[in-house]
């Protein structure tokens, strides 16, 4: 808070503050108040993200890895590995789309590692315990 800007906003103003950065909204009065979030990013933000995403992939195996915009040909093969894993789906809502992330990354994850796929308990080929 100590470096924190404070903006006072009367009605019918607004503020801009950019993709990923943090901010705190607080209600000086016991009026309503009414706000609206427009969110895009843009391909250069969605091409960040995906190095990060395989950065902490290669973490997870014991790697190193350096930050996005350090190398440009590492931060290619990154996402160039990762597009190898595309979409499973169409998307119904936002939810879906911010969910398939992880799940991508865990299918990733689980060929790199060797790791075997263990289905929910409950699904026909879920053993159960007795076996």
């Amino acid at each position: 808070e100590e470096n924190a800007r404070t903006h006072v906003l009367t009605p019918g103003l607004g503020v801009h503050h950019p993709s990923r950065w943090p901010h705190w909204v607080q209600n000086g009065s016991d009026d309503y108040t009414v706000m609206l979030s427009v969110l895009f990013f843009l391909r250069g933000d969605d091409r960040e993200a995906r190095v990060w995403q395989m950065n902490h992939v290669l973490r997870r195996m014991g790697r190193m890895p350096m930050p996005p915009g350090q190398s440009a040909w590492r931060d290619r093969i990154k996402r160039l590995a990762l597009a190898r894993f595309p979409p499973a789906r169409v998307f119904a809502n936002k939810s879906d789309v911010i969910r398939n992330g992880v799940g991508r990354l865990e299918t990733l994850e689980r060929v790199l590692l060797r790791r075997p796929t263990v289905p929910p308990p409950g699904t026909p080929n879920a053993r159960s315990q007795e076996d």
